[in-house]
């Protein structure tokens, strides 16, 4: 069976939109000049390196997906055969998958309402932990490992990193991200 009779209407716009991100990532990231940072030493990573690597890791995974979608060993393979051991459960409902897009989208939004006030180690411990039961991780020591774990790794990769400074807070908010920072080593 060729390539023409294996992608159906939707697969092809689906196709089609995942190319035009491979190469608006493309475009953008050769378009995205050196970004001037006062006080940056020869050596030391610049701000540009954030979004440079979004857009490769953007470009990657669509470019992957692709491959997946059209090739014969992705989703659209001849052999069938584990067709018949999917459960009608396993596919999710339109609908069910338009509310959760709209709660996660609705978290985010959330999180960066939220982030002046509750300071960044705070607000991004309780984005993950949402995005994460949003996911169906219902396991709560599974989310807060997950939570703790994420928060973690983002400041030290924003704070030691790209040297990007954090929102701190607002209140007693301040005080509990400066001693988290103090306790990290990072401030």
């Amino acid at each position: 069976m060729n390539l023409r009779n294996r992608l159906d209407k939707r697969t092809l716009m689906e196709v089609g939109w995942l190319l035009l991100v491979v190469a608006a990532s493309a475009f953008l990231y050769h378009n995205l000049g050196y970004v001037h940072a006062p006080g940056k030493l020869p050596d030391q990573i610049g701000p540009e390196l954030w979004p440079r690597a979004i857009l490769v890791l953007l470009a990657l995974l669509a470019g992957a997906k692709t491959l997946f979608m059209v090739l014969p060993w992705g989703k659209l393979a001849d052999d069938d055969s584990h067709a018949g051991n999917m459960e009608k459960e396993d596919t999710p409902e339109p609908v069910r998958s338009l509310k959760v897009l709209g709660i996660a989208i609705l978290a985010l939004f959330g999180f960066a309402l939220s982030i002046e006030i509750l300071g960044f180690p705070i607000g991004c411990f309780l984005f993950l932990a949402a995005f994460t039961f949003i996911g169906k991780w219902c396991h709560t020591v599974s989310v807060l490992i997950i939570s703790l774990l994420g928060t973690l790794g983002i400041i030290f990769l924003f704070s030691k990193l790209i040297y990007l400074p954090l929102p701190r807070g607002k209140f007693f908010f301040e005080d509990l991200t400066l001693q988290l920072l103090k306790l990290l080593g990072i401030f």
